[in-house]
Order: structure tokens, then sequence, then C-alpha cells
């Protein structure tokens, strides 16, 4: 696959997850957190990073012997709405008056082009 075939591909992604998702903001953790060290840092202090994205639910049985929790859920997101930010389980995403921590992000790069992002997201608190 070439460079211009994967740019494409990025740009279907952020097509379709603009169409159908819905917007939600990915906000940072706060300037005091460490590049090395985030846990150390406030999670969801910083500013605010409006993002498409699409919700599914995940169900525990079906994914035996992992850290998914009954409630737990995955978002798409398109990495052309980051900008180059790497997204760690420090962000926050916020959906309307919902907050969700991140559990686990996991990013679709087959090749030099980054497509999307997969969010495993637990209510926050939980």
């Amino acid at each position: 696959m070439s460079l211009a075939d994967e740019i494409e591909l990025a740009a279907t992604a952020e097509e379709l997850l603009a169409e159908f998702g819905r917007t939600v903001s990915l906000v940072p953790p706060g300037s005091d957190a460490s590049a090395t060290e985030p846990w150390k840092g406030k999670a969801g202090k910083g500013t605010a990073l409006p993002v498409s994205a699409v919700f599914l639910a995940l169900k525990k049985e079906l994914v035996p012997g992992t850290a998914v929790q009954v409630g737990d859920s995955l978002a798409i997101i398109a990495s052309n709405d980051l900008a180059g930010v790497e997204i760690t389980a420090a962000f926050v995403l916020v959906d309307g008056t919902r907050q969700w921590a991140i559990v686990a992000p996991v990013e679709s790069r087959p090749g030099e082009t980054s497509f999307v992002w997969f969010l495993q997201i637990r209510a926050a608190g939980a």
C-alpha cells in the first residue's frame, strides 16, 4: 500500500466517524504530568480536543481472561482529529456530562499513517 493510499484511507475513516459518530472531548493530562511518568500528573486537566467518536459496548464474556470489566466500552476516534497527539491512559474522554477513563489506548497504524485509535474506556471512578 502506498503512502497516498494510506492518507486516503485515513481521510475516509475520519469522514465516516464524523458522519456516524458524535462529537466528544478528549482531555489530555494537565501540564504537571511528566512524559515519562504520566500517572503522577492530574488526569484530564488540559485543554480539551474535540473529536468524533463511535461507541461500542464490550461484553466481558466475549473477551475471556482480559482486563475488560462489565460496563466497559470501546470508543473509536479518527487519528486526523488529534493532529499527532499521542493518547495515554492519563487522558479522559468526556461525552456530554459523562466522563470516561481511558483504560487501554491502541493506535491503528498499518503503515506510516495512523488511521484510528481504539480506546477501551470505563466510567470514571468505576
